[in-house]
């Protein structure tokens, strides 16, 4: 039965039939088949919105020339998020 079925998909795709071979993935390649796979089945949005955000800036500039830190855009807007998320929760 497989030889016919791999004959008949070389002639469909003129494509030699070749007989392949198992080969065990690490788990962590596993994982991230899964998410690869499970991915696809998420729609995705691109959210766009613009921000007016200039004492944030002064407030990161005098930050930087007081302490010589600087502290990194992800980090204020993951900050701003959570601030955000705190105080809209949802209602449950």
């Amino acid at each position: 039965m497989m030889s016919q079925l791999t004959s008949v998909d070389s002639q469909i795709t003129g494509w030699p039939a070749e007989v392949g071979r198992r080969v065990r993935l690490p788990q962590s390649r596993r994982l991230v088949n899964d998410l690869l796979h499970f991915s696809r089945k998420i729609p995705a949005h691109t959210i766009v919105r613009h921000c007016s955000i200039p004492n944030v800036v002064a407030a990161r500039h005098r930050l930087k020339t007081d302490c010589r830190l600087r502290i990194s855009w992800p980090v204020l807007f993951a900050k701003a998020f959570a601030w955000v998320a705190i105080r809209h929760a949802p209602r449950k």
